[in-house]
């Protein structure tokens, strides 16, 4: 039996999806937001901000990973993190990245982050612009001035040769040995941040 279909049905009122500059092409094709209307996504270059009705900002960050979706249109779009503000809460989520200077840029223009969700996972040594060894996501996380960070991009499929819960037992180790407060979720719980 073949999974449902699931519609998306948007009004005004529901927040405006954010997308990484460049990608409208896509998001019109229904490729990556599953026929959400154009006219309800917005595209944010790096430093960008959207505010809907002024209780939750969101602005668009750095991020080292190549870019495009097909054959012939590699570094044609741009690839971000993101930094969400509210009242009483200051987030980052890096976003697929290789690690670089922009995690500690990042940290002293928005931080210091009560929480950040950075990626941890799918690496290799012969990747290292597009995605972090464990290591160096703990490092992220301390740059970015991130008071508890959760690892991500590690448990859902492996796209690489490592086993899959290595990376986030070395992320573990190397966040204790550094004394960075980590938060590794259940599978099917519910975490509050």
């Amino acid at each position: 039996m073949a999974a449902p279909q699931r519609k998306y049905r948007f009004s005004n009122t529901l927040p405006t999806p954010m997308n990484p500059e460049g990608t409208s092409m896509w998001n019109a094709m229904g490729k990556m937001t599953r026929g959400v209307p154009g006219n309800k996504i917005n595209e944010l270059n790096w430093g960008e901000s959207y505010s809907q009705g002024g209780a939750l900002s969101i602005t668009s960050g750095p991020a080292r990973h190549f870019s495009g979706r097909g054959m012939f249109n590699r570094m044609s779009t741009l690839w971000c993190s993101y930094i969400i503000n509210s009242s009483n809460r200051n987030i980052f989520y890096s976003g697929d990245s290789g690690y670089g200077p922009h995690f500690r840029d990042i940290g002293e223009e928005f931080g210091p982050f009560d929480h950040a969700f950075i990626e941890c996972g799918q690496y290799n040594e012969n990747w290292p612009l597009i995605h972090m060894m464990p290591e160096q996501t703990v490092q992220a996380a301390i740059d970015a001035r991130a008071e508890k960070f959760t690892p991500v991009h590690w448990g859902k499929f492996s796209l690489s040769l490592h086993p899959w819960e290595e990376p986030v037992k070395r992320a573990q180790a190397e966040a204790e040995r550094k004394a960075q407060a980590i938060e590794i979720p259940t599978f099917g719980a519910i975490n509050q941040f």
